[in-house]
């Protein structure tokens, strides 16, 4: 039987898990990617085969974000030194709606 340690480091080696890994940690640089404002308009969704999904509070920061998609992909293939994220999709989302309790004030 094999030991926790043994089926951790065996599945640590699958390319697939490894890219998982790398995107959740490119959802931590978003902000150094991005930078603050457009980082807050949008978040790290997905990640799937080398796609990159992130969801935008405005169809304008969506625009914003493909439009600089070259240059945000080689800022995070560049903090990983591997080329892990091969494409940016954007999806829009409606704003939050504030709690039924919640002032509007």
């Amino acid at each position: 039987m094999k030991s926790v340690d043994e089926l951790l480091m065996a599945a640590l080696r699958r390319p697939r898990i490894v890219q998982k890994v790398k995107a959740l940690a490119a959802a931590r640089h978003w902000g150094e990617a991005v930078g603050e404002p457009l980082a807050g308009m949008a978040e790290v969704c997905d990640f799937d085969d080398g796609v990159l999904w992130l969801s935008c509070q405005e169809p304008a920061a969506a625009a914003e974000l493909r439009l600089r998609a070259p240059e945000i992909l080689r800022f995070l293939n560049a903090r990983f030194d591997v080329a892990v994220f091969t494409e940016l999709r954007t999806t829009t989302r409606a704003p939050r709606r504030p709690d039924p309790g919640q002032s509007l004030r």
